[in-house]
């Protein structure tokens, strides 16, 4: 079954779902915002859950365990996704601001260098697409002892056209 929900509602249906037995006889797939953040609320009710994001806590790369271990540092808690998107916006910022030497009039010039950007991120190197969304690699996870691990790459550099829906 694959579903979309975040936040509260996330853990409420995943233990709803898991009381109502389906848990371990229909696997449950979903964005990765149905795990994220919520694991513990979920309880028991969230091992196994699959899940594809950006990002996980548990991705083993060097760059990622760095920031895992500044960001803890710093702020006295673990980082989530959240705490990555913001230092990848912050990095694309400096990137631009850089190129323009503080110069945020020279728009041109100031998009040019954030378009043509290389983030060194710990989710894994990421640039902008035509449409201006991150062309980025997408993780399969799974929730084992309370934590989402990385199965793999679930799809290498994802680039999101922005073309839109239409209702047909």
């Amino acid at each position: 079954m694959a579903c979309f929900f975040a936040g509260a509602g996330a853990a409420k249906f995943m233990r709803d779902y898991a009381a109502a037995g389906l848990q371990g006889k229909i696997p449950l797939w979903g964005s990765g915002f149905l795990t994220e953040g919520v694991i513990q609320a979920a309880g028991p009710a969230a091992e196994g859950v699959m899940t594809t994001m950006h990002y996980a806590d548990s991705l083993d790369t060097p760059r990622n365990n760095q920031f895992r271990a500044a960001y803890a540092g710093q702020f006295k808690l673990q980082p989530d996704v959240y705490a990555v998107q913001g230092y990848d916006a912050g990095q694309l910022l400096l990137r631009g601001a850089d190129a323009v030497k503080g110069d945020l009039s020279n728009k041109a010039a100031l998009y040019k260098a954030m378009e043509t950007a290389v983030i060194d991120s710990p989710r894994g190197k990421w640039t902008m697409s035509r449409a201006h969304n991150p062309v980025q690699d997408m993780y399969l996870r799974v929730v084992e002892k309370g934590d989402n691990k990385v199965l793999g790459v679930a799809q290498k550099a994802v680039a999101d056209s922005a073309a839109g829906c239409k209702l047909g």
